[in-house]
């Protein structure tokens, strides 16, 4: 097991019971660009914050897949979010290391950039192997680059998203949408 999903199992309860900025999750949403009947993999679901409001975004017949690395935070996903109108399937998965065997009309990472490894080898590989059609990526972090995030084990701090715009541009990635203000940082990238 590695620290970060250590780390991550340790606090999933205590993250469970906090509170989310609706409209921040609301804002996300948008940001995706995600509509009814769209299929979406919520990479780093933690304790399921997007998980109801990415079910109303797809109605009920779209189709969630939610992964994590810490199977208490999946837990606490699973515990929240049964009430949810249509299913979703809960993963422990390293999203690093395990292969991704579908395709995804969007993909989001919300909360989960700065805990990443290899974040651009991870979001070329899913960008080039796991959307679907003209789908697309969203990658978001609930507060800007300068606020402070909890103790959990970070490999890197958030650059400005226009430095992340210009690497994945770099890669051969289109990216369409970038916000780098104090209230949310988020890139979307999106197939040709």
């Amino acid at each position: 097991m590695t620290p970060t999903a250590k780390y991550f199992n340790s606090v999933a309860r205590q993250q469970g019971a906090m509170e989310s900025d609706e409209t921040r999750l609301r804002h996300i949403i948008e940001c995706a660009n995600i509509h009814r009947g769209d299929t979406v993999l919520d990479v780093g679901t933690g304790t399921g914050v997007l998980l109801p409001a990415l079910a109303k975004a797809v109605g009920p017949f779209g189709n969630i897949d939610a992964v994590d690395i810490a199977s208490e935070m999946l837990a606490v996903a699973h515990e929240k979010n049964a009430h949810l109108p249509l299913p979703v399937r809960f993963m422990l998965s390293d999203i690093e290391n395990d292969p991704v065997h579908s395709l995804y009309d969007r993909i989001i990472l919300f909360n989960v950039l700065p805990h990443l490894q290899r974040p651009m080898e991870t979001l070329m590989r899913l960008y080039f192997t796991n959307l679907a059609g003209a789908g697309s990526i969203t990658v978001a972090q609930s507060r800007g680059r300068g606020d402070s995030y909890e103790d959990a084990p970070r490999t890197m701090t958030l650059p400005p998203a226009s430095e992340m715009a210009t690497r994945l541009t770099d890669a051969g990635i289109l990216v369409d949408y970038i916000e780098d203000s104090p209230e949310c940082w988020a890139i979307r990238m999106r197939r040709r």
